[in-house]
């Protein structure tokens, strides 16, 4: 392998880690009910939330637009009304959970790509080659 070779592998797969991790923590995961058509996409990634929790103060950070809720409810075949007060913390453990795996997956990345970095064989100088 030459330098130049080794040099652009490396920096690719240096750059696909990057842009992996950036999906990863800025893209908002999402929760499925009932059926694998009925998703919900109001959750906030998890570089929203890196900092702390914010939702504090209203509890609800993860419920935003009700009529995105009243749809993944009706999907969900359950007898529970959106306008419930389990619904919203309900829809935030799910939302949490979504991103406490979407960090378990950022950590399993990171180390994939860390082994893939360093497993790159380095290129053999003309000294070594002549030498073996």
């Amino acid at each position: 392998m030459s330098r130049s070779t080794y040099l652009i592998t490396r920096s690719l797969v240096a750059l696909t880690a990057f842009v992996v991790f950036l999906w990863l923590f800025f893209v908002p995961p999402t929760i499925q009910a009932g059926g694998s058509d009925n998703s919900y996409r109001g959750c906030h990634s998890v570089g929203w939330n890196f900092l702390g929790d914010f939702y504090l103060m209203t509890g609800r950070f993860d419920v935003e637009n009700p009529q995105k809720i009243k749809k993944y409810v009706e999907g969900a075949n359950t007898s529970v009304r959106p306008e419930d007060d389990v619904v919203a913390p309900t829809i935030h453990e799910a939302c949490k959970e979504a991103r406490q795996g979407r960090s378990t997956l950022i950590n399993a990345a990171l180390a994939f790509f860390a082994v893939a970095f360093l497993s790159i064989p380095k290129p053999k100088s003309p000294r070594e080659i002549s030498a073996g």
